[in-house]
């Protein structure tokens, strides 16, 4: 055999090869994590929330109703999701209820149906997103939502 045809033979390998890793690397994606990324219901509310231009950026939502439910909530909760893109100097979010009414006791806010965190307190995030904020409460009423974004240290 000559180099010609081993180079040939060479590179076909490789390029089988590629493929079959490929192939793999697609096949060993969940679909189950694909759909479950909202994890909300049709109904929910979704808002879209870019601090991409500051690390130390504020958004306040319009005036919104909750609707349907997130992650495993139940009635009478009503739920609302952020898709939440930040500053690559951002290390994380506080996320409030900006105004209307707060009911006494526990809120919690949840990234990718994870663990709750108290509302007013910060979530620490890894890179910019998306990332997908859920908030659920009980109630019909209307209210104002606000992300703040948290810069990292600065160094140097």
């Amino acid at each position: 055999m000559n180099t010609t045809h081993l180079n040939i033979l060479l590179t076909t390998i490789q390029n089988s090869v590629l493929k079959v890793v490929f192939v793999l690397s697609i096949l060993s994606i969940s679909t189950d994590k694909l759909y479950s990324q909202t994890g909300c219901g049709p109904n929910v509310p979704s808002l879209n929330v870019d601090l991409s231009s500051n690390p130390n950026g504020a958004w306040i939502s319009p005036d919104t109703l909750r609707s349907g439910l997130c992650c495993g909530a139940v009635s009478p909760d009503r739920c609302i999701e952020f898709n939440v893109l930040l500053h690559p100097n951002a290390v994380g979010i506080i996320f409030t209820i900006f105004s209307g009414a707060i009911p006494p006791g526990a809120l919690y806010y949840q990234l990718n149906c994870g663990t709750p965190t108290p509302i007013g307190t910060v979530l620490c995030l890894n890179g910019p997103g998306p990332h997908l904020i859920t908030f659920c409460k009980p109630g019909n009423n209307n209210n104002q939502y606000q992300i703040l974004s948290v810069s990292g240290p600065e160094i140097g």
